[in-house]
């Protein structure tokens, strides 16, 4: 994934089930940064334009939710190890390591 995250806040329906199920956080930083939150899974989808090069990464794996962090477990394809980065929601905002993304509505 390639991403570290660092996150807090949440409504109460949050606190009380633990869980961003159907919640999806957007950012744009050299390129659009898509998470996509599921009972237990995210997917993460990354689309950027570098001149006439254009790309797509994808990932997705399993997360905890315990407010305010959250820990995102998934497959590094360089080394081919499972890693965990955590993430932290202050209201509608992901912060991680050098962006933040946006609660979508």
């Amino acid at each position: 994934m390639g991403m570290a995250f660092t996150m807090s806040g949440c409504s109460s329906d949050e606190e009380k089930t633990n869980t961003l199920n159907g919640t999806v956080w957007v950012g744009e930083k050299n390129g659009t940064h898509t998470i996509k939150f599921a009972e237990k899974t995210f997917t993460y989808d990354y689309v950027y334009q570098d001149g006439n090069y254009k790309g797509h990464d994808k990932n997705s794996g399993t997360y905890e939710y315990q407010p305010p962090v959250v820990r995102l477990t998934s497959l590094d394809k360089e080394t081919n190890k499972m890693v965990t980065n955590s993430a932290k929601i202050e209201g509608d905002k992901l912060t991680g390591d050098g962006f933040v993304l946006h609660r979508q509505k």
